[in-house]
């Protein structure tokens, strides 16, 4: 009994003990607990480094583009601003450059420009009043270097150089001197420098009915056919020509030279009935008017062709070649035939003297064309 007693109560000692030993150790856990807490309540909490940093990434980026954009935005402005003030100096710049111009361009290019337009009741004249023009100025200037130039002209080379405005002005002198501004057989003249080598007929220039040269002589009949005459000078040449082409092999006869007044007017009459006048004025001249009554003109054939086929023969080939060493020239051609009024006769050769035939030799023209520059 004693024991049992004595065993409870040694283990409600040891019970107590438990307990007694418990509650420190529950303290204690509590006092550590409360630590905890406070630690974890008051301790920073570190942000997710990697999560920030992608944040922060993604934000740079976007202010990234928002600046370029806010960049490019201000660089299109500043071109634009740019292009539109290089465009405003550039219109600034023409517009200046006219203004300098245009004074310049009605003061000295046409100084003309506020004179006065000639009356129209004056355009049916065949000599309008003098307009001071450009044109009328170049011909005053021209008057001082020009020998042929002609003060009483005046009228007529205006009018013809605005007919002919291709022209230039020397040429538009040397064609109204020649008579080419009238139509031919009009205001006719008597043939200056008669009774020497350099007169000159055509159909301005016409010869009377009496008119004979004075020292006619008969070629040989070695270089003609039937009786022939030239003037004297013309026939010693010719008789030369045509022994010298003949020692080179070729042939060279005078088939027709001089021809008097009354034969050319015979002549010329047959052509008109049979071809009309008009016709025949291209191809024989009006009576006064033939070169052949001077007796310095010669037709040539080769004995073998007609005349007319004289241009396809190597005689015509020798005669281009030859014949100014002698003193002749080939008188009508088809470059000068709006001049002298006939077509191209490769067969008619006139007669003026070596100097005069060797400069138009160099110098092509019509024999009109250098008798009004040098000779007028």
């Amino acid at each position: 009994m004693l024991e049992s007693k004595k065993n409870i109560s040694k283990t409600n000692k040891s019970l107590r003990t438990k307990q007694i030993n418990e509650i420190p150790s529950t303290k204690k856990n509590n006092v550590n607990l409360q630590k905890q807490i406070k630690l974890i309540t008051t301790k920073k909490v570190k942000p997710n480094t990697n999560t920030s940093q992608k944040v922060y990434i993604k934000k740079s980026s976007l202010d990234n583009k928002q600046i370029t954009k806010t960049n490019n935005q201000t660089t299109k402005r500043y071109i634009k601003k740019r292009k539109i003030k290089v465009k405003n100096i550039i219109i600034f710049i023409l517009l200046l450059t006219l203004i300098i111009l245009i004074p310049i361009y009605f003061l000295i290019l046409k100084p003309d420009s506020n004179e006065k337009k000639p009356n129209n009741n004056n355009q049916n004249n065949d000599t309008p009043p003098i307009d001071e023009s450009e044109e009328l100025d170049e011909f005053d200037y021209l008057k001082q270097s020009l020998s042929f130039y002609k003060e009483e002209y005046k009228n007529r080379y205006i009018t013809y150089k605005e007919k002919n405005p291709n022209l230039d002005l020397e040429t538009v002198i040397v064609h109204v001197n020649i008579g080419l501004d009238q139509d031919f057989y009009t205001n006719i003249l008597e043939s200056p420098r008669q009774q020497t080598d350099l007169i000159i007929v055509n159909k301005y220039n016409a010869l009377d009915s009496n008119y004979v040269p004075q020292n006619l002589e008969t070629i040989n009949s070695k270089y003609s056919s039937g009786t022939k005459q030239l003037e004297s000078s013309a026939r010693i040449a010719f008789e030369q020509l045509a022994k010298d082409a003949q020692l080179e092999g070729y042939t060279i006869r005078a088939i027709s030279t001089y021809r008097s007044y009354s034969y050319q007017k015979t002549l010329y009459t047959r052509y008109a009935n049979a071809d009309g006048k008009e016709l025949a004025d291209t191809y024989s001249a009006r009576p006064g008017h033939s070169e052949h009554q001077t007796g310095l003109a010669v037709d040539v054939d080769n004995r073998i062709l007609s005349y007319t086929d004289f241009g396809n023969t190597k005689e015509f080939t020798w005669m281009k070649e030859n014949a100014y060493k002698y003193g002749f020239i080939l008188r009508y051609t088809k470059d000068n035939e709006f001049i002298t009024g006939y077509k191209d006769e490769p067969w008619h050769y006139r007669y003026v003297g070596v100097e005069v035939a060797t400069y138009i030799q160099n110098n092509p023209m019509s024999y009109e064309e250098y008798y009004v520059r040098f000779l007028q």
